[in-house]
């Protein structure tokens, strides 16, 4: 296969690799979530008779238990990886192992991105009646950051209001969340073929879980050395070290290293590829 050809062999992998009915059923769960979430804001826009501005989604995935419910989702996104089937055996007889290999990490790494997009669309799509179109982070987020609501079910952070823009924290949390949950997706079809998909499963819901052992361990003993064997916790603004020295990852630690286990897992899947027989009939 041509350099032409694998290019646009990669290019089209998505196409081929998306599952419309999964894909639905994520957006509808998240959705769901957002909507339970986003409730009490709603509420007191209405009580307040005043729009919230759109920009909720960094201080919302910055409470733990919406990030837990969102990877819990992630996780049933990618249950399905490595990919094995009959139709998945023919495209890699046509194409080659090395071809197939790259188009299944650029197709995770590509959803890590569509489904970060998904998560700040539907974090949005509740908020829409009471919505104020503007690039200011508005009254209404600032006075829940300073006053707070009884039946509210994540904070408003001042951290991120005092560091960021509205658009920065967007970008930043949209990047961040991308990268991380590509490289989630990446892990689990790492892990996959080197055991098999259960493993691959329960290595991503002890990561999920992660978040909550660093976050009991940072309120028990002050630790903070547990965030930075916490891939999942550096999509939270509010678990990364910004003007205040807490000793947390920082971005300049975060990004390279989340390219480098990128990498490091894209090298072992062609290798492993490379060198093994696909048994299409156990796939457990």
């Amino acid at each position: 296969m041509g350099k032409l050809e694998f290019l646009r062999f990669c290019r089209r992998a998505p196409v081929y690799m998306w599952n419309r009915k999964k894909a639905v059923t994520f957006a509808a769960m998240i959705l769901g979530l957002s909507y339970v979430f986003t409730a009490p804001v709603r509420q007191f826009c209405i009580k307040m008779n005043y729009d919230v501005s759109p920009y909720v989604l960094p201080h919302m995935i910055s409470n733990l238990y919406y990030q837990l419910s969102l990877m819990a989702c992630v996780v049933f996104f990618y249950s399905d990886v490595p990919f094995t089937n009959q139709k998945e055996f023919y495209r890699i007889f046509r194409s080659g192992r090395t071809a197939w290999t790259v188009s299944c990490l650029y197709y995770l790494l590509l959803m890590g991105f569509a489904m970060m997009a998904a998560v700040a669309a539907m974090a949005l799509i509740p908020l829409l009646p009471v919505t104020e179109w503007s690039g200011e982070w508005g009254k209404i987020l600032y006075t829940l950051c300073y006053y707070g609501e009884e039946s509210q079910l994540f904070e408003i952070e001042f951290d991120i209001l005092n560091y960021f823009t509205p658009f920065q924290a967007m970008g930043v949390t949209v990047l961040l969340g991308g990268l991380v949950l590509g490289f989630f997706g990446i892990l689990m079809f790492t892990i996959s073929l080197y055991s098999s998909r259960n493993i691959s499963m329960i290595t991503g819901m002890v990561l999920v879980i992660l978040p909550l052992m660093a976050e009991n361990f940072l309120n028990l003993q002050n630790n903070v050395k547990v965030w930075y064997f916490s891939p999942i916790s550096w999509m939270r603004l509010t678990r990364i070290e910004l003007i205040y020295h807490r000793g947390l990852p920082n971005l300049q630690f975060i990004l390279p290293c989340l390219a480098v286990l990128i990498f490091v897992c894209s090298i072992a899947c062609v290798w492993k590829v490379r060198n093994m027989d696909f048994d299409l009939d156990n796939e457990g």
